[in-house]
């Protein structure tokens, strides 16, 4: 969870100036909303890094659509809601699949034996 953040941010980098700063911005949103989903997730669902970016694309909606909404109702500062609803949109997915596809990589069989 913590290394595809920054895995995007590093290849992301050289191409856009974005993905390095959505790490320091959605990161820490993404590791504290993510991992407790993460792990609910993975207690009911085989492992599919399609299925764990669209589970990030509907957590961060579920999650920033809500707050967006109140903020444009409110006619206060919606701003930094926006971006981070348009923002999010883009990098919650791709953070989701990175995560899936290293955890894929790091899962190993010898784990899911029981003693």
């Amino acid at each position: 969870m913590v290394g595809s953040p920054l895995l995007v941010g590093v290849i992301g980098a050289p191409l856009l100036l974005i993905p390095s700063f959505a790490a320091v911005f959605g990161g820490p949103i993404y590791l504290a909303v993510g991992i407790p989903v993460m792990l609910h997730y993975l207690s009911h669902h085989r492992l599919s890094p399609g299925g764990w970016a669209l589970l990030a694309l509907t957590t961060h909606l579920a999650l920033f659509t809500p707050i967006f909404l109140l903020a444009w109702l409110a006619d206060g500062n919606h701003d930094g809601t926006s971006l981070f609803l348009c923002f999010g949109s883009v990098f919650a997915p791709l953070w989701g699949v990175f995560s899936g596809d290293l955890y894929r990589w790091l899962e190993r069989d010898f784990y899911k034996q029981s003693i």
